[in-house]
């Protein structure tokens, strides 16, 4: 097996992290590299374990992606889709047993899922982690309630476009993450690509599809007349249209171009990807720094 390279890529987490603090983004994209390694220095390993926590409510979230993407996997090896009851209770089963897990720190040990709720022992009431569920069982029963859940187990299966849960294309000569949740062909022959929300609308949400439109024309040869893209936010009921015309898209290049260009131009050796810690700083930021990973071992984090 070849070894691995810590490699430079963009995707829009990396670049929110980036934009955030710059210490965050080198503890996560380079402290932390090789952490899993046996020989690890124990602040390399520490790194890589903070590194992997998840927030409460990003987990709700991923549960539920989850959850529809299992449901509509039946559905696309020709069976039923499974009873919303039956998803949901299986979702709250698993989410019980990873709260546990991670309330007792096995993430720790071996390969779990960790909260940083737990890590750092923050002051969750039980009222917050039980509106926390609500919120992922309500996106569920909204989807199985919603339109589009009929209009995709109506439309058959082989006008579904692959999608992997993390896939990649080249943009000019940087390779870009992106992770759609849906996209198919209907009955007008437009790809639409769905990304499913937990959370509250917010205007990069747009901004992250339009990278999944890019995907579709790096990937399908989708033309961007023939292109639409919508953002389901579940738990709030709502249906967003994203511009993804060949405006919208151009204009798009530009900001991906400056975002991979503006990373680079911070690393020690871009054609290496090496990058010096102290070329980046921590920010100033108690609204940042309290649901922070890395809070514990950044020299520069407000309380």
């Amino acid at each position: 097996m070849a070894d691995l390279t810590n490699d430079f890529s963009w995707s829009s987490s990396r670049a929110s992290k980036f934009d955030s603090c710059r210490l965050a983004y080198w503890f996560h994209y380079y402290g932390s590299w090789g952490g899993w390694e046996r020989g690890a220095s124990e602040r390399t390993h520490e790194l890589w374990v903070l590194k992997k926590l998840t927030g409460r409510q990003a987990w709700a979230g991923i549960g539920v992606h989850d959850a529809i993407a299992e449901a509509l996997g039946v559905v696309q090896r020709g069976g039923e889709l499974p009873p919303a009851e039956k998803v949901i209770g299986d979702l709250h089963e698993k989410m019980r047993d990873e709260f546990k897990g991670s309330r007792e720190g096995v993430y720790r040990r071996r390969k779990a899922l960790g909260l940083v709720e737990h890590e750092y022992e923050l002051p969750i009431s039980n009222a917050k982690w039980k509106e926390n569920w609500e919120r992922a069982k309500g996106s569920l029963e909204a989807f199985y309630a919603s339109p589009i859940c009929a209009e995709i187990c109506a439309t058959p299966p082989e006008r579904w476009l692959p999608i992997d849960a993390l896939d990649t294309f080249d943009f000019e000569g940087t390779r870009v993450y992106v992770a759609p949740d849906f996209a198919f062909r209907d009955d007008r022959d437009r790809l639409r690509i769905l990304d499913w929300k937990t959370g509250r609308p917010r205007e990069k949400d747009h901004e992250q599809v339009r990278g999944y439109a890019l995907f579709a024309a790096d990937r399908w040869g989708a033309e961007p007349e023939e292109l639409a893209a919508e953002l389901h936010y579940l738990a709030e009921g709502k249906v967003e249209a994203v511009t993804v015309d060949l405006e919208a898209i151009e204009a798009y290049k530009v900001r991906l171009r400056e975002s991979i260009a503006a990373m680079k131009a911070v690393l020690k050796d871009p054609s290496k990807n090496e990058a010096d810690e102290a070329d980046f700083p921590a920010v100033s930021d108690s609204r940042e720094c309290r649901w922070c990973n890395f809070r514990r071992l950044c020299p520069g984090a407000v309380d």
